[in-house]
């Protein structure tokens, strides 16, 4: 999927290439294979994000937890809940 537009997914993400010109938002999650890069020109909100090599030029949110995954961001990496994780991976 390729756009310069904002992307809202319902549910979430799997296994794909996405190049996104705006914000990024994924209510559940995103599965990667960790072979395929996701790439935005804004923000990244999501509930999780797991196994995903990921380029983003502003903050990346995730809800609770992030899991062997390679994110390289231009701003925050932000964990929300309290509770939230990050296992693994390389920021």
């Amino acid at each position: 999927v390729e756009t310069p537009y904002n992307i809202d997914v319902k549910g979430g993400i799997e296994h794909a290439i996405v190049i996104c010109g705006g914000i990024l938002t994924v209510k559940e999650g995103i599965n990667g294979d960790g072979k395929s890069l996701i790439t935005v020109g804004g923000d990244i909100h999501s509930g999780y994000i797991s196994n995903q090599l990921i380029k983003c030029g502003g903050k990346v949110h995730v809800s609770f937890e992030m899991r062997n995954s390679n994110i390289e961001c231009d701003d925050e990496v932000i964990v929300i809940k309290n509770s939230g994780v990050i296992i693994g991976g390389k920021i």
